[in-house]
């Protein structure tokens, strides 16, 4: 089973731009799907800035391009856990994964296929991609719109925020409304007992604050 990410940020993308002027000419006519995109903690900087881009992509074993997955789990390979900033909230030791949308163009290899290799890839693709995997060799044909992420601090952040007695306050939220509704009604029922009233005062001319 694979783990579910602790984090899932959106990524914006400015409407107007040169990058979003070429995925709108390049989508026209065709649909698109969503695949995973893993890769170390440290690239992750460009990747939200400039996109995943093919020719910053390390050769692969079936080419050269953007590799992608239809499976969370096998991108979870390509994405070893990171060492980030101590202070951060999401732990130090983290990874990504980049959940993207994909245009659903010629010029995107799909795994275990028996079409024929466009045009382009004769020279790159030089063994059969295996099932689950996507490679791209066009930058323009991919946007990230998701960020993934996991953090095993994270996790133990939570724990112990769910432990003690404001763990236990957080877990009893109705029983803790209770509680204070009977506190206040005791509170107004003292305040207006006249007993009550008289040891107050009497503290409060021994106290000095009369």
């Amino acid at each position: 089973m694979v783990a579910r990410p602790n984090l899932i940020f959106q990524v914006a993308t400015p409407n107007q731009s040169s990058k979003e002027d070429r995925w709108k000419a390049s989508i026209k006519g065709h649909s698109t799907f969503y695949a995973y995109h893993g890769s170390r903690l440290e690239n992750f900087h460009s990747i939200i800035h400039y996109g995943i881009q093919q020719h910053m992509s390390q050769p692969g074993l079936f080419g050269d391009g953007i590799y992608l997955s239809s499976e969370l789990g096998v991108s979870l390979g390509f994405s070893p856990v990171g060492y980030g900033w101590g202070g951060s909230m999401l732990g130090s030791e983290i990874s990504c994964i980049a959940l993207c949308e994909v245009i659903n163009h010629p010029d995107v290899k799909k795994g275990d296929t028996t079409r024929d290799v466009p045009k382009g890839f004769e020279l790159s693709v030089r063994n059969k991609i295996p099932n689950k995997y996507y490679l791209v060799q066009n930058s323009d044909l991919v946007r990230i719109r998701h960020l993934l992420v996991y953090s095993q601090d994270f996790c133990s952040l939570k724990k112990t925020e769910s432990t003690g007695i404001v763990g236990w306050f957080k877990q009893n939220k109705f029983l803790t409304f209770v509680l204070g509704y009977v506190v206040l009604l005791v509170s107004v029922g003292l305040s207006q007992n006249r007993s009550v009233e008289k040891y107050y005062r009497l503290f409060i001319q021994k106290a000095g604050l009369d």
